[in-house]
C-alpha cells in the first residue's frame, strides 16, 4: 500500500481473548518471540465510532522478520471488543507507520476509508480505518513519538537475539528498571 509519508504494511494484528495464552501459542507453535507485553494501555484522548470515549486494551508485540505481530486483548468498549463479541478470530487489522498522520489519514479517507477508532497514545497518534470494498480490511495508521520508535527498535533487537525460550518481556518491569537507574 503506497500512502503519503507512510511505510509499507509493517504489522499484522490479532484480537485475542487471553493475551498470555496467545503469546504461548505464538512462541511455541509459530516460533515468534519474545513478545513485549504492554498491559492496560489507555489512550490520552480517544474516539470510538465518532464519539469521544476511553479505549483500554493490553497488547503484546514481537517481530517476525520485518513485520510485527501484535496481539490485542480488549479491556472495554472498542473495535477490538466488538471483534470478539461478533465471534471473530484471526487477523483484525494491518498497520502502516507514518511521519505525517494528517496527510496519511486524508489520503485513506479519500480512498474510501472510514474512521472507526483512534486517539493519542504515548505522544503519538493512532487511527483505525475500515477500508471497504471487495477486499475489506481495517487499516491502522500510527505516527509514533520518539519513545514509541525506540520501543519498536528495542522489540526488533530482542526478537533478533531471541533465545527461543523466553515468552515475553514485561514492559512495566522495563519501565521500573529504567526509572530506578
Amino acid at each position: 500500500m503506497k500512502l503519503p509519508h507512510a511505510s509499507a504494511i509493517n504489522q499484522i494484528a490479532y484480537v485475542v481473548a487471553d493475551i498470555d495464552e496467545a503469546v504461548k501459542w505464538w512462541t511455541s507453535v509459530m516460533g515468534v518471540g519474545p513478545f513485549l507485553v504492554l498491559r492496560d494501555i489507555v489512550f490520552e484522548r480517544a474516539d470510538y465510532l465518532g464519539k469521544d470515549m476511553p479505549v483500554t486494551y493490553s497488547a503484546a508485540v514481537a517481530y517476525s522478520g520485518d513485520v510485527t505481530v501484535e496481539l490485542i486483548e480488549p479491556k472495554g468498549t472498542s473495535i477490538f471488543n466488538d471483534w470478539l463479541n461478533e465471534g471473530r478470530n484471526g487477523v483484525q487489522h494491518i498497520c502502516v507507520f507514518t511521519d505525517d498522520f494528517a496527510a496519511t489519514a486524508a489520503e485513506v479517507v479519500a480512498r474510501g476509508g472510514r474512521r472507526l477508532q483512534g486517539g493519542d497514545v504515548g505522544g503519538g497518534f493512532i487511527g483505525y480505518y475500515e477500508m471497504g470494498g471487495a477486499q475489506s480490511v481495517i487499516l491502522e495508521i500510527a505516527q509514533l513519538a520518539p519513545a514509541g520508535k525506540a520501543m519498536f527498535e528495542f522489540i526488533r533487537k530482542s526478537c533478533a537475539e531471541w533465545d527461543g525460550k523466553t515468552l515475553y518481556i514485561d514492559a512495566a518491569a522495563l519501565v521500573a528498571e529504567a526509572t530506578a537507574n
